[in-house]
């Protein structure tokens, strides 16, 4: 056995020994160099680099190289017809054969056999204890030489030794397991005899069954292992003990290699001298990819401190763990141009086959109603074509079935075959199915318990052939193929290059299992097969490429090591590095022991050593031996900690400060004078690599943060978008049919022609709040008309517009049954006559299908709710919706309760001066209008004209005139009335559980991001147009009015209490009429022993609207009042700012816009967290955007008392202030105040009110 102190210590060294053991060998003699697969290029470069200046010199000797692989497959297969040679059992077949025993045992093994993971488990097991060569027979005698282990007792390990022995009878003689086919040396080993020379280098460990070959070449044939002491594998310590202690008696090796040692851990190695490790740290993984590139290519091209180049393949990257870093490096290396040897991170079960074949097995596609993932799994792989040319389903037509599925009923998509768009896909893939069904769905489902195993994969195999899945795109394009199939060749042949491997791993399987259980009923294993076609997949990588020469090796370690010029260790930090052992495989740790302490006592050392290396100390031992070869192998370390990883806070490796010189401890050091210590270097201690390779480079620059990265993943230039394209975006030209009284012709400002609009601006009152929320999403929605796909589901949406249009109906017939009862149709009356109540009225509109009577001078034109909104149809689609729409219900029945309850308080707190308080009456409230339309929306011409400003749009050096035409609906107007006062209220309905507070006290309550535009923009519609048909009605009040119990101080669940339960019907002391218990229902279903008395408190809006004066709101002496009404109150001149202030946010938004002002700059609000892009739809658009900092203005809250100062001082706050730092980054002034310069105009329409004057209004007064 050699050693690091000896001559002959390097690979050079052992070619060289065997090249004499040659030269000096008998005729028929073997001489073979064994190294790890890994390292067989390298060890056959340096051997035919030694022979051809060396050679041995006599005819038909040479010296080989090979790995344990490498020698079963092209040595020993190849000799004597192959007698040595058997075939190797895969894990599939495996674990399907045990699956299949397992369910024929429910009493030993219960619904294991069910379970993929059971089978899976047992398995791995099974084949780490066949590659060991240890038998049941083995794990029987462990338990009788020790019957208080009770080894054998447990139920785990009674079902694991009757699959044992059942896999030994079946395949012990003739199949070999996965990874263990070096067993199959060792016949040929012992046929060799003192033939063979064997040549042992760089093995790190050795698997069960190559420590099983080892044993066999100690016993038969000449062996020379090259190894280092410190870095020894337990398993080879093991196996040459008695060798060790030869060489440790002549002074050859030290104390690491003696197997007495096993007990402790070894000890860490060190570099000497210490300059060989640098360690550096990062602020994170994506940062220590980063700084891991520079440094390699300024080694390459500048040269380390010797100013050597070091060539790429003289590189290692490594770490305890790649995986947090496989995707970082591929890219950041393959931006450098630096080459890498490395294993893809993509493996087949990432490739279209694997997608197809397991949609094909997955139950759900064969549903009535198809699963819409498992179709489009199956279909959007392109790998199904119909051989007859009958159908052809492109990704267009599957788009837009995807869409359909995602938006609307599946139920009524797949039974629309006559549609233009899908019918065509729709029956097409239906014909699929129904041809797969019989051979993927499972037999229990179609009744053929009797297929056997290999019927079953004949079928699927004739349907994939069948349908071209083996075939090249190239033999089935024709002469008549469109030029966009000529296109896709390209990509498609790509495609089938790696869909044929994947093939062929499946197709040699599937072969397998019929030639081992082809007889047996597929039904035994059904259960467990699609999961077993997964693992088949995922442990065979994708796109692995050629391993090249001139390369940096990325490899995780414990690996088998070479010497590199340069180690670059990534991720040493504590949690990472060494790696926390665990117990893994059916076995635990006291079990694993037990049995191998029983296997040293038979004599079997290889078995014995073999299941120890896999105890929790044996890893743990195993984590210092192979950072100890790397330190080994590595000319220099360098050492990458990152300070954050996956979002933690990380501490330097304990590996890393035991290499690191340890640096005074000042804290200790100033505290005790006379006691000087030293302590281990920390994160903070560590160099930074950005400023490291940035000096190392000698370019960059460097700064006191670190270096500016010449890579950068930020946007590099934030310009307004061009003008005269905004302009195309978000204008269209007028058409004549537009032009009314609203069209008229606005002055603008001197640099513009008095000259009527050419184009119009349409916008919503929801876009502006969406613009201050974040500009880029408005840009994308209304600019480039960009729209999400809205998914056949019960959102938020669906559930605000159902909320609203069963109101919308139940209030116009309450207005109509006041205004004109006798136009009331009688669907809307009870059997009396009398008009429904409006708990009726919501009941009745409540249905998605029902045409109610129309009115159409009261808003109602007999359509159904689906009709109006075709995303109702989410209501009908099975029984838990309709479940949850009459849950919908009862929230409206207990929001019409409470708003019954607050209009109540209104009588008695909504007040006004009043000449005689005496006899003042109470105050009355009525409903004026639902949903009042203002503009056109949708088609749909509104009954009031949409509120108009001017906007300047530019092409080029030409400002072009554009008319703003804001269009939305009022929810809710109501008319309160005290004596002779009468005045509106403006109602906005809020269906979220957000608490919608509007300028409350300085109690935190805020408004921000535009949260205030729409209800006092509704006021101001209100006000422009109530005055045509009530001249002298004011405005009383705005609120919020929450539909959701949700954060407004009233429970929506009946609470404990509040049911009263009688022990028979109470006109009755005997059983109910039905003649049941007063707790069951009558025949009518109802329950007459249980009353409901909890009657729905008012709603709590006093953080929710503002009152305008004269109207008030009562307070006691105290100064409180009741919560259902805004405690916020405003004289009518303030509240003309107000408006005004809100109309010119709209402006500005959209002035932006057209200006070209759309970049992302989202809003963040410190207190609560919530910020503009946090429910975007366009989040993955602008996710390089985000990670600029800048992007983001923090917002100031905006108080009511706040506003009202600056109105007192001539001007309102600009909520425009806010957004000064990203103006001021498009090149533009973010300071734009609002004069306030009040008068009275009797010409606006708006008695009583002053509005505000600038530059925006009209002739007519209008904004």
């Amino acid at each position: 056995m050699t050693d690091k102190d000896n001559d002959d210590y390097d690979l050079l060294g052992l070619v060289k020994t065997a090249a004499t053991d040659a030269a000096a060998g008998e005729n028929g003699d073997s001489f073979i160099i064994l190294t790890p697969a890994r390292l067989r290029t390298y060890a056959e470069r340096t051997t035919l680099e030694y022979l051809r200046k060396h050679p041995i010199g006599r005819p038909g000797i040479t010296v080989s190289v090979h790995s344990f692989a490498s020698l079963v497959r092209s040595v020993i297969g190849n000799r004597d017809a192959g007698k040595y040679a058997k075939p190797v059992l895969g894990m599939f077949t495996l674990r399907e054969f045990l699956a299949s025993l397992m369910r024929r045992d429910p009493a030993t093994f219960r619904k294991a056999g069910d379970t993929f993971g059971s089978a899976n488990q047992f398995a791995n097991q099974i084949a780490e204890l066949r590659n060991a060569g240890i038998t049941a027979d083995d794990m029987s005698r462990a338990a009788e030489a020790d019957p208080e282990s009770g080894l054998l007792e447990d139920e785990r390990m009674k079902a694991l030794a009757v699959l044992l022995r059942a896999t030994e009878q079946r395949f012990g003689a003739t199949h070999v397991m996965q990874g263990g086919n070096a067993a199959a040396a060792i016949p040929w080993i012992r046929d060799q005899g003192d033939r063979l020379h064997v040549y042992l280098y760089g093995f790190e460990k050795l698997s069960a069954a190559e420590a099983l070959a080892v044993c066999e070449l100690q016993s038969h044939a000449r062996v020379t292992v090259q190894d280092a002491a410190d870095c020894r594998p337990d398993i080879v310590a093991a196996l040459f003990a008695g060798q060790i202690e030869a060489d440790c008696a002549t002074g050859h090796v030290g104390r690491h290699a003696a197997a007495p040692a096993y007990t402790l851990l070894p000890e860490q190695s060190t570099i000497e001298p210490a300059e060989r490790v640098t360690a550096l740290s990062a602020a994170d993984e994506i940062a220590e990819v980063r700084a891991a590139a520079r440094l390699i290519r300024t080694l390459h091209d500048h040269g380390d401190a010797d100013g050597v180049p070091v060539a790429y393949d003289r590189i290692l990257v490594t770490a305890r763990n790649l995986e947090p870093y496989r995707a970082l490096l591929d890219a950041e290396f393959t931006y450098r141009s630096i080459p890498i040897n490395a294993s893809p991170a993509a493996t087949m079960a990432d490739g279209a086959f694997a997608d197809l074949l397991l949609g094909l097995l997955d139950e759900r596609l064969y549903n009535k109603i198809p699963d819409t993932t498992a179709v489009m799994r199956v279909f959007r792989t392109r790998l199904l074509r119909d051989p007859g040319k009958r159908w052809r389903i492109g990704t267009r037509s599957l788009d837009l079935l995807e869409r359909r599925l995602r938006s609307e009923d599946p139920a009524v998509v797949w039974a629309d075959k006559d549609s233009a768009s899908t019918g065509a896909v729709v029956t097409a893939i239906r014909t699929v199915i129904d041809e797969a069904r019989t051979v993927f769905l499972p037999p229990s489902e179609t009744g053929d318990e009797g297929v056997t195993v290999r019927e079953a994969l004949a079928g699927m195999v004739r349907f994939l052939t069948g349908h071209g899945v083996n075939l090249s795109w190239k033999f089935i394009l024709d002469d008549e193929a469109t030029d966009q199939e000529r296109d896709d060749e390209a990509a498609m042949e790509q495609r089938f290059a790696r869909t044929r491997e994947a093939w062929g791993v499946v197709m040699r399987s599937f072969d397998e299992l019929a030639d081992v259980l082809g007889d047996e009923p597929f039904a035994d294993m059904r259960p467990t097969f699609a999961h077993g076609i997964e693992a088949l997949l995922a442990a065979q990588p994708s796109g692995a490429t050629t391993k090249s020469a001139d390369a940096v090796d990325v490899v995780a370690f414990p690996t088998a090591m070479r010497p590199y010029d340069q180690v670059i260790m990534l991720g040493c930090t504590e949690s990472s590095l060494p790696a926390v052992p665990h117990e893994s495989g059916l076995l635990n740790d006291t079990e694993r022991l037990r049995l191998a302490d029983s296997l040293d006592a038979d004599g079997k050392t290889a078995q014995a050593a073999s299941l120890r290396t896999l105890s929790v100390h044996g890893k743990a031992r195993r984590e210092i031996l192979a950072f100890n070869r790397v330190l080994h192998y590595a000319s220099r370390l360098t050492m990458l900690c990152p300070r954050n990883a996956g979002g933690t806070s990380c501490a330097l490796s304990p590996f890393a400060v035991r290499l690191l010189p340890q640096l005074p401890d000042d804290k200790w050091n100033t505290a005790h004078p006379g006691d000087h210590r030293l302590r281990g270097q920390t994160m903070d201690d560590l160099p930074s690599a950005e400023m490291f390779v940035a000096a190392t480079a000698g370019n960059g620059t460097a700064t006191e943060r670190g270096i500016v990265h010449d890579v950068t993943t930020k946007p590099a230039s934030r310009e307004p978008l061009d003008p005269a394209v905004a302009l195309a975006l978000f204008t269209k030209p007028e058409t004549k049919g537009e032009r009314g009284e609203h069209a008229a012709d606005v002055p603008y400002a001197s640099d513009v022609p008095a000259q009527p609009a050419t184009r119009v601006f349409k916008t919503s009152i929801s876009a502006a709040e969406r613009y201050y929320a974040n500009p880029f999403d408005t840009f994308m929605d209304k600019g480039l008309h960009v729209k999400t796909l809205k998914p056949f589901a019960l959102d938020a949406a669906v559930e605000g517009s159902f909320y609203h249009t069963v109101l919308e109906r139940t209030v116009d017939v309450l207005i109509a049954a006041a205004q004109n009862p006798d136009v009331l149709p009688d669907e809307y009356r009870d059997a009396d006559g009398a008009t429904l109540n409006a708990h009726e009225l919501v009941d009745l509109f409540a249905d998605p299908n029902r045409h109610p009577a129309p009115m159409p001078e009261y808003g109602l034109d007999g359509r159904s709710l689906i009709d109006e909104e075709p995303r109702f149809a989410i209501f009908l689609s099975g029984n838990r919706m309709n479940a949850v729409r009459r849950q919908l219900v009862q929230r409206l029945h207990a929001f019409v309760d409470r708003l019954h309850a607050t209009r109540n308080i209104w009588k008695k707190h909504l007040l006004t001066p009043a000449v005689d308080e005496e006899h003042a009456s109470n105050t009355t409230d009525r409903p004026l209008s639902a949903e009042q339309q203002f503009g056109d929306i949708n088609g749909i011409k509104g009954d009031w004209e949409p509120i108009t400003h001017r906007l300047v749009g530019r092409n080029g050096d030409d400002s072009i005139a554009v008319r703003l035409d804001v269009r939305g609906k009022v929810d809710r107007i109501d008319e309160v009335a005290r004596g002779n006062d009468k005045a509106a209220f403006i109602i906005d309905y809020k269906s979220s559980g957000t608490n919608y507070t509007l300028f409350a006290d300085n109690d935190g309550a805020k408004v921000y991001y535009g949260h205030e535009l729409q209800l006092l923009t509704y006021a101001y519609a209100a006000l422009r147009n109530l005055g045509k048909s009530h001249p002298d009605l004011r405005v009383a009040g705005v609120a919020f009015l929450p539909v959701k119990a949700s954060k407004t101080g009233v429970a929506s669940d009946i609470k404990t209490g509040t049911l009263k339960i009688q022990t028979t019907a109470s006109d009755a002391a005997t059983p109910n009429a039905a003649g049941l218990p007063a707790l069951f229902s009558d025949a009518d279903g109802a329950l007459a022993g249980i009353e409901y008395d909890n009657p729905q408190p008012a709603l709590t809006i006093d953080d929710m609207g503002l009152i305008v004066q004269p109207w008030f709101r009562k307070t006691d002496k105290n100064g409180k009042g009741t919560k259902s009404l805004p405690v916020a109150s405003t004289e009518p001149e303030t509240f003309s700012a107000l408006l005004g202030y809100v109309q010119d946010m709209i402006v500005q938004a959209c002035q932006n816009l057209l200006d070209g002002h759309v970049a992302p700059a989202p809003y963040r609000n410190v207190k609560d967290g919530k910020n503009g892009a946090q429910y975007s739809d366009f989040a993955d658009a602008m996710a390089l955007d985000l990670i600029d900092g800048r992007v983001w203005h923090y917002e100031r809250p905006m108080l009511l008392p706040d506003f009202f100062d600056k109105v007192e001082n001539g001007k309102a706050m600009d909520r425009l202030e806010t957004l000064t730092t990203v103006a001021s980054q498009d090149g533009t002034n973010g300071d734009s105040a609002i004069a306030i310069n009040a008068h009275d105009d009797p010409g606006t329409g708006i008695p009583g009110y002053d509005i505000p004057e600038h530059d925006n209004m009209n002739e007519k007064g209008q904004v």
